[in-house]
């Protein structure tokens, strides 16, 4: 949240307008008019206008985040410049072209801005402004001596233009008049659409009218609107009026007969404080604040070696802010930095049991570091293969080796169990050989094998063609001990 003044200095009085920001909106907060003490003496005079400004500045004690000011619009020169729209990136390098031969100011001692204010497919229209330095710098070096660094610096009768931001009724169809009658000059812009479409600083204010010459002013005002008209725009359908004048009823129903069109005090919004009254007359001071607030592009004559430089003040202004926001982020970064611990010290003991659970299951015993994991990895699964070492198909591998090649050999029944705890199984082998002779070698290839232990021939019995019927049974010894699973039985 940041609190911002807009700032109007004349004469005899200062008018401030006090606005605080948010993400989402802006409200004004106060108005703030302090009379300037009217002295002979001139050092005097410049004391009483510095204390009138730091009192219009400083609300509740408390100095304002960003203060913008403006400078009349008799000391600067305006023009409408019609550009193509493919200058449109490159309108600072054409502007001093442009406005050489038309301003009454050293192009090279002239600071050179714009604001565009409508565009069609082919031309850009825009205000183009040109301000000569020692101006802009008297106006800087008066608000030094208290202090005050402004922010931007606008021009008198184009900031009026930023009140369609915070007044809705100036976003009606057609266009609207704002004048800002001042003491020896009177700002005038024409808006629509929320844009500028006419300019001007006349040359007379409300002293005349108090010095009873208001046809001073009825002569530069005529000449304005007649010189808006000679341009073929529209007619005004509203006018609004601000300044001094703008309490008295009178002077609106004179400048409506005068612009032929009605005329009404400012509605200003109303502030927190409920100073109403103050609303029109703080014009000036309530454009410049709500022009603060809105990201459109205009007019700032605080450019080059005038761009305001953050100071040492500006951060000690925010030093409680500063404070609240750095221990906000310490404890931001301690609750997160402790829920992430926590969320990780749960993820570390979820993924230490899971290991625990892999490495039981694999190496017959759980362990839950990485480099116990490793070693046991290293060392080969101690879970033994649970197929044995010897089984049925072997046997008849052994056996078919065991007899010659052309011997004829059929096999009724073959049975190798492979399920004792002890490591050991029974071979029971009956068939038809051809022969005494074969069964001796068959015999034999057992006997010889490794694998069999305990070779037993059992009893033959003559067969077809000369042939024999046999039995053999044996001891099969030939398994990893430790690898006979409890339970494991299989007959093939």
């Amino acid at each position: 949240m940041a609190r911002i003044v807009g700032l109007d200095i004349q004469h005899a009085i200062v008018r401030a307008t006090h606005m605080r920001t948010t993400l989402r909106r802006s409200d004004v907060v106060a108005y703030v008019e302090v009379a300037v003490e009217s002295l002979e003496d001139p050092a005097s005079a410049t004391e009483h206008l510095h204390t009138a400004i730091h009192q219009a500045i400083y609300l509740a004690d408390r100095p304002a985040e960003q203060v913008h000011i403006a400078i009349d619009g008799d000391e600067v020169s305006l023009r409408q410049i019609e550009l193509p729209v493919g200058a449109v990136k490159r309108i600072s390098e054409v502007l001093p072209f442009e406005l050489e031969s038309v301003i009454p100011f050293d192009i090279a001692e002239t600071i050179i801005d714009h604001q565009i204010t409508s565009q069609s497919e082919t031309m850009l229209s825009l205000v183009a402004c040109a301000a000569p330095r020692t101006k802009i710098a008297k106006h800087l070096g008066a608000l030094s001596d208290v202090q005050v660094q402004p922010a931007s610096m606008r021009v008198g009768p184009l900031c009026l233009e930023a009140l369609t931001s915070v007044i809705p009724e100036l976003s009606s169809e057609g266009p609207s008049v704002l004048m800002d009658i001042r003491e020896h000059s009177s700002d005038i812009c024409i808006v629509n659409k929320g844009t500028t479409e006419f300019a001007r600083t006349a040359s007379a204010g409300f002293v005349a009218v108090d010095g009873g010459n208001a046809a001073e002013l009825e002569q530069a005002l005529y000449r304005t609107f007649a010189r808006y008209r000679a341009e073929g725009k529209e007619a005004p359908v509203q006018a609004y009026l601000g300044g001094t004048l703008a309490t008295d009823s009178k002077w609106c129903a004179w400048l409506s007969e005068l612009l032929g069109c009605p005329t009404a005090p400012l509605p200003a919004p109303v502030p927190e404080d409920e100073s109403a009254e103050l609303g029109p007359r703080a014009m000036r001071s309530l454009a410049l604040a709500a022009g603060a607030t809105d990201k459109r592009k205009r007019v700032n004559l605080l450019q080059g070696e005038f761009t305001p430089q953050r100071t040492l003040s500006n951060v000690r202004q925010h030093t409680k802010l500063l404070i609240g926001c750095s221990i906000a982020i310490a404890l931001s970064f301690l609750f997160s930095t402790f829920a992430r611990w926590v969320a990780l010290d749960t993820e570390r003991d979820a993924l230490q049991a899971q290991l625990a659970q892999t490495t039981e299951h694999l190496f017959g015993r759980g362990v839950k570091s990485a480099a116990q994991a490793r070693d046991l990895l290293a060392g080969g699964l101690q879970n033994p293969d649970p197929l044995p070492k010897f089984d049925a198909f072997d046997t008849i591998s052994v056996v078919s080796s065991s007899l010659p090649a052309e011997a004829t050999h059929d096999v009724r029944r073959l049975t190798v169990d492979v399920g004792d705890e002890d490591g050991e199984g029974e071979l029971d082998l009956q068939g038809t050989l051809d022969g005494v002779e074969a069964f001796d070698k068959l015999t034999t290839g057992l006997q010889e094998h490794e694998c069999f232990q305990n070779v037993e021939q059992g009893r033959t019995t003559p067969a077809a063609e000369d042939r024999v019927n046999y039995q053999i049974s044996a001891i099969v010894r030939c398994m990893d001990p430790s690898s006979s699973a409890e339970g494991d039985h299989r007959d093939r």
